[in-house]
């Protein structure tokens, strides 16, 4: 990636390859997106660090991962997320620290289960709060060129937040829903009920959802 050098550089030399996400505690999602998508570093892209949670090993249990992690030390940019052994009574009050840290939550997994390159089905589970707002709907979004998936309905629903006046899109609806409302669409202005897990900026005035789902619709 051309613009962390920063990180490229601090990951060579280590033995085995790491799996974790570009991270900033105090830049929202957007920003962050941004700053690894470009072709060269910036100010942004080197504040960047590597957030570390696995390794990829692949038929090595989870638990002996995490103690060849833990077994390094490890400097910025390189961050080692930190892993813990809870139970049922433990969630809340950990799942808490992680948000009060400008996170979107933890990840959950099996000890016993195996890398698996790109599964994570079955041994890993995200546990984040679920937020549910109504927005204005504006219109579709046809599919996308190249997509053979809605190209009889649509591909998004254009809605305008009511906070800030904000445009985005919304999908995760089923196909039957789909059908239901390009057959007989909303007028625009009404109220859509929708679900996501975070804001894109932490400034109410420039947030909008990030990747928001479909609930049922609610018109007035």
């Amino acid at each position: 990636i051309l613009s962390v050098p920063h990180i490229v550089e601090a990951l060579q030399g280590f033995k085995f390859p790491f799996d974790g996400e570009l991270f900033h505690p105090t830049m929202d999602f957007n920003k962050i997106n941004g700053a690894v998508r470009t072709q060269y570093s910036t100010k942004d892209s080197l504040q960047l660090s590597y957030y570390i949670f696995d390794i990829r090993l692949s038929g090595t249990k989870q638990i002996d991962r995490i103690r060849v992690l833990n077994s390094w030390w490890l400097i910025e940019p390189l961050v080692k997320c930190p892993s813990f052994y809870l139970d049922a009574d433990n969630l809340g009050f950990f799942l808490n620290i992680s948000l009060s840290e400008g996170f979107e939550g933890i990840v959950l997994r099996n000890p016993e289960a195996c890398y698996r390159p790109g599964y994570h089905a079955h041994y890993m589970w995200k546990i984040k709060p679920i937020y549910k707002i109504e927005a204005e709907f504006i219109g579709f979004e046809r599919a996308l060129p190249g997509t053979e998936r809605h190209l009889d309905t649509f591909g998004s629903l254009i809605l305008r937040s009511l906070e800030n006046g904000r445009t985005f899109k919304c999908s995760g609806l089923t196909e039957m829903e789909r059908y239901k409302l390009w057959n007989n669409p909303p007028e625009p202005g009404t109220l859509i009920s929708i679900k996501f897990g975070a804001w894109s900026h932490k400034e109410p005035s420039k947030r909008v959802p990030l990747y928001p789902r479909y609930d049922p619709i609610i018109r007035r």
